[in-house]
Order: C-alpha cells, then structure tokens, then sequence
C-alpha cells in the first residue's frame, strides 16, 4: 500500500477515489455485520492512502429478501459510520442499470442527509436502464460529486461504448446542468477496456478526453 501511496505522489496523481464492492450475500444471515464491516475497512483503507471518497454500488430492491442488503438498508450503515468519522472523507453511490436506478440512489442520499455522501453520476446507465433523462438529472443535481463522462451509440445489439461527444450521451448539457464551470465535483473518464477489449487503447482514449473536456470548458459560462 505504501508503494502505491508512493508511486502516485511521484506522479503528482491525486487518488479521487477507491471504488469497493461491498459483499452483497442476501442469503447469509450475517449479511448486513458483512457488509457494514466491509464498508468500515474500505473507509479505513481510503484515509490510509489518501484517497478522498469511497465509491459503491448499492442494490435498489424493494424485494424483502434484500431488505440487509438493499440501500436503505447501507445508507443506515453509512449514517452511522460517518458519525463516528471525522476525516472527512466523502462516500459516493453511483447509479447502476444493473443495481439502482439514479432515482434511487438519489433518495438515499436525502436520506442518509450528510454533505459527505454524493452521488457518482453516471449518464450512460440512465439510457441502458430506460429512465427519464431529464427526471433523473433534476434528482441527481444537488448532490452529484462525480460525474462519469460515458458516451454510448444506439447499435441493432443495444449500445456499444464510444469516445465522449461522439455518441448520444448529452455531457456538454449535463455539465450545464451540474454548474458548468463551477461544478466542484471530479469529471471520470469511463473506458472500461478490461471488460470491452475491442476499445481503443488509452494512447488514443485519454488525449481525445483531455481534448474533449478542455474544449467544453472553453465553451461553458
């Protein structure tokens, strides 16, 4: 851990965030002592190396036998860790089509009701899941400290994945939405090569983001 501490002090790179999959085993009767214990330790983790948030995936049944293991179920645990922590790092729930819609997650974080916990907003998981953009976005707003600069294309498949601003993800509008240029959240590149190998590789994907968010800067009031 400390050589990795290390290595990206040496690179001048800020660590944003550490993303942890919280053990979600509705089936256990200890799930919910598994889950808490799993998200003190991340919380641990992050303040050991610096990071400034934990990033999670929570699940949004409304089914019973999730009732452990379910968001309203981890925003209790959350309120409760984040009452004993004071190093002010900050949690971040993301929207996932496969987990919680951004409807969702945006009343846990009400719920929850601590500055420290945001939503990590990602606009492609509105499109593959099939909700209301403009519905989702208004939610969302007050609360997202991370943005995921995802970009998809409509195919006879579904979606596939392409550089931001060449598909029909609307970033330059959702950028305005959060505040243009002060929005004082992280902007993530989303190009998750490891599960789509056909991508292209970083030596193309990254200077076309930098490119990208530097010419809607030059544009944003």
């Amino acid at each position: 851990m400390k050589e990795i501490v290390h290595a990206l002090e040496a690179e001048g790179i800020a660590l944003a965030s550490l993303f942890l999959y919280p053990h979600y085993d509705h089936l256990r009767s200890d799930a919910k002592r598994i889950v808490e214990d799993t998200l003190k330790r991340s919380m641990e983790l992050a303040n050991e190396t610096g990071a400034r948030a934990v990033r999670l995936q929570v699940h949004g049944h409304a089914d019973p036998a999730y009732a452990n293991v379910n968001l309203s179920s981890v925003a209790e645990l959350l309120a409760g860790l984040l009452q004993r922590d004071r190093s002010g790092l900050e949690v971040i729930i993301q929207n996932h089509s496969l987990y919680a819609s951004a409807l969702e997650v945006a009343a846990a974080v009400r719920l929850i009701g601590d500055a420290r916990v945001g939503i990590g907003f990602s606009p492609d998981h509105l499109r593959l899941g099939g909700e209301d953009p403009d519905m989702a976005l208004a939610a969302v707003q007050p609360a997202v400290k991370r943005l995921y600069a995802a970009d998809l294309q409509s195919t006879n498949e579904g979606y596939r994945s392409v550089l931001p601003g060449t598909g029909e993800i609307p970033l330059e509008k959702i950028i305005d939405a959060l505040g243009g240029k002060k929005y004082g959240g992280w902007i993530t590149f989303k190009w998750e090569k490891l599960w789509h190998p056909e991508l292209a590789d970083h030596d193309v994907a990254l200077p076309h983001f930098i490119s990208y968010i530097r010419r809607l800067e030059g544009k944003m009031a």
